[in-house]
């Protein structure tokens, strides 16, 4: 899906709401809304989960958290040379986040083979939880925005 959705921005040159509102009139405008709106609530979580961690880490009411992560996030989109430095840091914090995923995973000793049965051919079938997954794998704001900015530089065509 996510691929499909590049190729038609990147070949199109056209932002995705364009060639959506060819197909059918007035779809672009709703899919730009539905974006917008699923990147607010996405943010809204990222803020959330900033201030769980900090609860869990420091003790830290949430409130307090949530402001803290939210003026942190402030501060780096209005710094000129924060994406630099941001690169930087995502790098060394993924080493870290794929470290301690790593170090979970063999010491908590988790059922493999159940897990992968699971996935095979599972005991309950939730058609919520698919759409969640699938929605949030393939689709919204990062699909989207990651497709644009190749157009955006003026990379586009087969």
């Amino acid at each position: 899906m996510q691929l499909n959705v590049w190729r038609v921005i990147g070949v199109s040159g056209m932002h995705a709401r364009d060639p959506a509102n060819k197909v059918l009139p007035g779809s672009g405008y709703l899919l730009a809304v539905l974006v917008v709106l699923g990147g607010a609530v996405f943010n809204i979580g990222n803020i959330g989960g900033t201030a769980l961690g900090m609860n869990a880490m420091f003790g830290m009411d949430v409130k307090l958290g949530a402001a803290i992560s939210a003026a942190i996030a402030v501060a780096i989109f209005l710094s000129k040379r924060a994406g630099v430095a941001m690169d930087r840091i995502v790098v060394v914090l993924g080493v870290l986040m794929i470290s301690m995923v790593l170090y979970v995973a063999i010491v908590s000793d988790p059922p493999v083979g159940e897990a992968l049965r699971q996935s095979v051919l599972p005991d309950e079938v939730s058609f919520l939880i698919i759409t969640t997954l699938i929605g949030g794998t393939v689709g919204g704001y990062i699909t989207y925005a990651g497709a644009h900015r190749p157009v955006d530089s003026g990379i586009t065509g087969t």
